[in-house]
């Protein structure tokens, strides 16, 4: 790698979008980001990498048409939590964050929870201040949150389930290539890791739009598998396993 190319990387703000069946929002998506990171972030390079998580529809087709640095296929539906485990041990950057392919996040927002990243934390994590989300989804993610502190975290965290989460690349590295959960309880993986590393953490308070569709979380199968996630967990934790990252780290499983 030449010098230039390592300075590259060095600025570099590498952001992972995971999509499933996403045609209609993921063009506009990648262009709200693109034009609203480097807003932000004018001298700044943007790497935008989109997880395709087994569509059927177009959406692999219309990430690469709609400027996507990087579309990275699975084959077959996996689950988010491996569809951004994937994009963030491919990321280049040396801020890495993930987001939804539906962009519930403003970039405006990206913007500050990037800038605590560079002026010294190890992650960041957003905290809706209000869930726009149905009365249904909303009362499922706080049971989420009082399960994954009480079974996971050992305390209560105020918002486990947000989609949006900022790191800085060594600190994506190592919490990412131990990660073993790939549907929706992956996040509650994530901060336990973050806290097993003794990684500098800051929650920040985030504002959230309206959504684009209804979301395709199942609330009631999609709870059970997340409790199910949440237990193997705990004795992944038990066992030590994760103490060290594993080697295939991109594909692992529950």
């Amino acid at each position: 790698m030449n010098p230039d190319e390592t300075e590259r990387v060095r600025g570099l703000l590498s952001v992972v979008v995971p999509a499933y069946e996403e045609q209609e929002n993921i063009s506009s998506t990648l262009g709200g980001l693109r034009s609203g990171l480097e807003e932000g972030f004018p001298s700044r390079p943007i790497e935008l990498i989109v997880v395709d998580d087994g569509s059927q529809d177009e959406t692999v087709r219309c990430a690469r048409e709609g400027g996507a640095d990087d579309v990275i296929s699975l084959g077959r539906n996996r689950g988010k939590g491996a569809a951004v485990r994937t994009g963030m041990l491919s990321a280049k950057g040396s801020v890495v964050l993930y987001t939804d392919a539906d962009m519930p996040y403003p970039p405006e927002v990206m913007v500050d929870l990037v800038q605590r990243v560079d002026a010294g934390a190890a992650a960041v994590i957003g905290v809706r201040r209000k869930n726009t989300a149905s009365l249904k989804r909303r009362l499922g993610s706080r049971l989420i949150n009082v399960l994954a502190g009480f079974i996971v975290l050992g305390r209560r965290h105020p918002d486990t389930q947000c989609g949006l989460k900022v790191f800085e690349g060594g600190t994506a590295k190592a919490v990412f290539g131990r990660c073993r959960v790939d549907r929706f309880g992956f996040d509650a993986e994530v901060l336990l890791l973050l806290d097993r590393l003794g990684a500098s953490v800051v929650e920040v308070p985030v504002d959230v739009l309206p959504p684009l569709r209804e979301s395709k979380v199942r609330v009631f199968q999609d709870g059970l598998r997340m409790l199910r996630d949440l237990l193997s967990t705990r004795r992944r934790a038990r066992r030590g396993e994760y103490d060290s990252p594993v080697v295939a780290a991109a594909g692992g499983s529950d």
